[in-house]
């Protein structure tokens, strides 16, 4: 079948058809994995719940470590509470009802017999959160992502075939989506889908204030899920602002939404833990940069981070060193761990932009690459399919980054420009995982990328493509 009469099948398809098949074809895969496979909860999955537990008015001991989390147990770290609260709306919906015990499995091996801060998290999976509801919750947040993506494609095209193919690449079909992140109990699937709902918004023409204003508060609320999607959602922004060009006070007015959003964020860590920013473990973080060389570290930081030598995730334990052992408030010890990572900058330039490149280079890396060797059926069993499936990937991504090139919907631009920018300002701020920074970001380029085929294919059949305003 041609790609002329292929157009022209799917796009006989009504709009709600088209929507309504993206959504099936996207809930199949995750009611099979979802039905076949568990819950995961990684060392992050538990500093959400610490925090999840003080919103609900539980008060963790001052002082106490959590050594699954490796963050104070009382969130002096000052995590997010963006993700938080959404694990606590999906324990409202469940009714508060226990994790169910097949999903128990792997926590109870690692937590256990364990401290009494594992086994408080144990307890808690036991009686009141049901971490295997919130990974349904996230399965169903990628189908709904899933639909907005082919809705966002749509208005970049006007094909629903373009739609259909977009969609369910970018998202619906993204194994590293189903597999890895959406059982996760991490905030890769939310803060993913708030940019994917903005970019739909600001895509919609005519263009509208509210809408704008609401993409806007969109990001904002992206950022508290995930701090790292502050570089995402500059692209947005600015876009939103490029817009209003003409109107100094219009394109300005854009910005109030997420600047209060952001406010908002600093008066609740600056009035609960005493710290004005976004999160105190930014200096961990920055600390990765310096994993190679301790050595170039300022006293009295350099002789603790030695022994963490080749550790990029080293700053989390150093933290522990300088606080619990050390005997000193977490925040203090945060803060002169923040002061090292920046006197290493000052001092290491080029140690510090060699890490910052190696940084880039994960994030730019294979994106199919995160799905574990375990569960990678396709790989164990087919490996020149799945070799076949990456390189297409990789090729599909580099007809995304050619957006920014060729004549597409201004909008369908966006994709790689956000995955740009997060690629060099996550890695100037870690070299930790840079790859898992960059998978909620993948669908974007993804999406570009099948604009532009469909784009060059339109032309080369001699039909007009879709406006490329």
């Amino acid at each position: 079948m041609s790609s002329r009469s292929t157009d022209d099948t799917v796009g006989s398809l009504s709009h709600p058809l088209a929507l309504l098949l993206v959504l099936m074809l996207a809930a199949a895969p995750r009611f099979a994995w979802y039905l076949s496979h568990q819950p995961d909860l990684p060392p992050d999955s538990y500093g959400y719940l610490n925090v999840a537990r003080e919103w609900r008015g539980e008060r963790a001991p001052a002082g106490a470590w959590d050594d699954r989390s490796q963050l104070p147990w009382d969130n002096q770290a000052t995590r997010t509470p963006g993700y938080a609260l959404f694990l606590d709306l999906v324990f409202a919906a469940s009714g508060h009802s226990p994790t169910p015990e097949a999903a128990l499995v792997a926590p109870r091996r690692i937590l256990v017999p364990g401290t009494d801060v594992r086994e408080h998290h144990f307890k808690h999976l036991q009686t009141d959160e049901n971490v295997r509801a919130v990974q349904a919750a996230q399965h169903i947040l990628a189908v709904a992502a899933t639909g907005i993506a082919f809705l966002t494609m749509f208005l970049w095209n006007g094909s629903a075939l373009a739609g259909v193919v977009g969609s369910l690449v970018a998202i619906g079909w993204n194994p590293v989506w189903i597999v890895t992140y959406e059982p996760s109990v991490m905030g890769e699937i939310l803060s993913g889908a708030l940019l994917v709902v903005a970019v739909w918004l600001v895509s919609i023409r005519p263009a509208s204030v509210v809408r704008e204003h609401v993409a806007a508060a969109t990001c904002g609320l992206a950022v508290i899920v995930r701090p790292a999607m502050q570089f995402a959602s500059l692209p947005i922004l600015a876009y939103l602002v490029w817009r209003r060009r003409h109107d100094p006070l219009a394109a300005s007015s854009v910005l109030v939404a997420p600047a209060f959003v952001l406010a908002l964020l600093f008066a609740n860590n600056g009035l609960r833990y005493g710290y004005w920013g976004v999160t105190s473990v930014a200096g961990a973080t920055l600390l990765s940069h310096a994993s190679e060389h301790p050595e170039g570290l300022r006293d009295p930081v350099r002789q603790p981070a030695e022994q963490f030598r080749g550790d990029v995730f080293g700053g989390q334990p150093l933290q522990y060193v300088l606080s619990v052992k050390g005997h000193r408030r977490y925040l203090d010890a945060a803060g002169e761990i923040n002061r090292a990572a920046l006197w290493f900058i000052v001092d290491h330039p080029r140690w510090y932009f060699a890490s910052v490149a190696s940084a880039v280079g994960d994030f730019f890396s294979p994106p199919l690459q995160l799905v574990p060797g375990s569960v990678n059926v396709v790989r164990n069993r087919f490996p020149l399919v799945w070799h076949a499936l990456s390189a297409c990937a990789v090729l599909l991504m580099l007809a995304g980054f050619a957006a920014l090139l060729v004549r597409v919907p201004a909008p369908a631009k966006l994709g790689p420009a956000v995955f740009l920018v997060s690629a060099i300002g996550t890695a100037l701020m870690a070299n930790t995982e840079n790859g898992r920074f960059a998978a909620p970001l993948v669908p974007f380029v993804l999406m570009s990328g099948v604009t532009v085929l469909h784009q060059v294919s339109q032309r080369s059949v001699g039909r007009q493509p879709a406006d490329p305003r």
